[in-house]
């Protein structure tokens, strides 16, 4: 308020001061408002837990069926080629088939089996320089 007691001065700042406490209400009413708006659709009204039919779902891996002594005269025939080579200190050939199986089971239900077959073959050589 102003020091002199002058009614114009003193009704001059009472309606600044009151236009400014009501632009800044109306200012928060209006943020209040969009907020709420924004909120509300915001909202997602799906279901989050659906109930569905338990998945059932077994498939064994295929079992890898291969000539046994086949692959070992291949492994043989290929360790022996590393063998007669002057510059190999060590050498080796190996296979290895792996069968992993997976299996999933929950409270709901549901039971998945699903598998797969790997096959390795490794051919390795240590040697010296001539």
């Amino acid at each position: 308020m102003p020091l002199d007691d002058v009614a114009d001065a003193i009704r001059r700042r009472a309606w600044l001061e009151t236009d400014a406490a009501y632009r800044r209400a109306a200012r928060q009413l209006i943020e209040i408002k969009s907020n709420a708006q924004s909120k509300v659709q915001q909202e997602d009204d799906s279901n989050d837990f659906s109930s569905e039919s338990p998945a059932v779902h077994e498939e064994q891996p295929a079992r890898l069926r291969y000539p046994d002594e086949e692959w070992a005269a291949r492994l043989r025939k290929w360790s022996a080629k590393l063998a007669t080579n002057s510059g190999v200190l060590n050498s080796g050939v190996t296979l290895v088939v792996q069968r992993e199986t997976k299996y999933l089971v929950n409270t709901e239900g549901s039971r998945l089996l699903h598998g797969r077959t790997f096959a390795n073959i490794t051919i390795s050589a240590r040697g010296k320089s001539i």
